[in-house]
């Protein structure tokens, strides 16, 4: 179940940052991984809020199971 909610979310956000965001997005899967390039902007950053904060209630009510990493890779 936890999976799945985190699957969706991530899924939303991605989806939402391609449909309604700026710039370059673009995603890849890969042995069960799901790995997401957004370009870092104003529309993008709110989207990524709302992701977080989202996850946030899951991470803290799923202490033993979630562990939010957020990685900034080539500044982006």
């Amino acid at each position: 179940m936890v999976c799945c909610a985190v699957s969706t979310l991530i899924e939303s956000w991605y989806l939402t940052c391609y449909q309604l965001g700026e710039g370059r997005c673009e995603a890849k899967r890969k042995d069960g991984f799901f790995e997401a390039k957004v370009d870092k902007n104003e529309k993008n950053n709110l989207f990524f809020r709302g992701l977080y904060v989202s996850l946030v209630p899951l991470e803290q009510q799923y202490e033993s199971l979630i562990k939010l990493r957020m990685e900034e890779k080539d500044g982006s």
